[in-house]
């Protein structure tokens, strides 16, 4: 299992910048954060021959890139829409090709749906649309890791875990998995734990690492030891399954990026040992 940061403690820093803060504490896996100013190029201060260049000469690992949210388009119909998330995807993908990361995270919105709370959700409801996206990804050699959903209010995909289950089972092993963020299985009323149990950890991809608090049904994104989650039941039982994906550190800004990420380094510590410890 190896130990990854988001840049999401740095996110009001230009993308170079939050990489040289990350590397200072000592972090050498990094996934950039779902905020376009960190994945999408176009908001980029550097260029991304820059970042390249930044990652091949300081040692760097680029772990991952959460695919940022498009815009709105509204009162567009499904098609276009559907093309819209399609494209920033491919183009996340092309980036994660480019700089060598073997994995996008990706929010799954779904534009339609029949059925009822937590049944089965088929990828033609959803956007982007993955069975048009799987293959590319294949090409690219790739990975596409589809996140649980933030808030059970919103329909993004992975409210519960059958859903997101249901949904990846649908698609090839060899091109999408999942990304379990355990602080979203709180923000939706899920024991994280026993969510984490039910996921095929065949198919599990990577974890997002922030806590929360139970009962809130928010995330929040406190450093890791701050809240509720059971970390070491949690870290006991991905070492004892042998998951060797990515375990993401994503603790929010707050007033000090720095330190929430050493205050979650520093709990870490105590209580378990990754392959790749800074």
């Amino acid at each position: 299992m190896n130990l990854a940061c988001s840049t999401l403690p740095f996110r009001s820093y230009s993308l170079g910048e939050a990489l040289r803060k990350i590397a200072a504490s000592g972090m050498k896996r990094m996934e950039f954060c779902v905020d376009p100013r960190h994945s999408d190029p176009n908001k980029w201060k550097e260029r991304p021959e820059e970042i390249k260049l930044l990652f091949e000469h300081s040692g760097l690992v680029l772990n991952s890139i959460h695919v940022p949210l498009p815009e709105d388009i509204p009162d567009s119909p499904y098609e276009k829409i559907k093309e819209h998330w399609s494209r920033n995807t491919r183009e996340t993908i092309d980036l994660g090709a480019f700089l060598g990361a073997p994995l996008v995270v990706q929010h799954v919105r779904v534009s339609e749906i029949s059925e009822g709370p937590g049944q089965a959700t088929t990828a033609g409801k959803t956007l982007p649309d993955l069975r048009e996206i799987a293959p590319y990804a294949a090409r690219k050699k790739i990975k596409v890791a589809v996140e649980n959903a933030p808030s059970s209010m919103e329909r993004v995909l992975g409210a519960t875990i059958r859903e997101i289950m249901d949904f990846v089972d649908s698609l090839p092993d060899e091109s999408v998995g999942i990304c379990l963020d355990l602080s979203h299985c709180l923000a939706c009323g899920s024991d994280p734990m026993e969510a984490l149990e039910s996921v095929n950890v065949h198919r599990l991809l990577s974890v997002h690492a922030s806590d929360n608090l139970s009962n809130q049904l928010r995330d929040i994104h406190l450093p890791i030891g701050a809240g509720d989650i059971p970390w070491k039941r949690i870290l006991d039982f991905l070492k004892s399954q042998g998951f060797r994906g990515s375990f993401v550190i994503e603790v929010a800004e707050g007033e000090n990026g720095e330190r929430g990420l050493r205050d979650s380094l520093d709990f870490l510590r105590e209580i378990h040992r990754f392959d790749n410890w800074p």
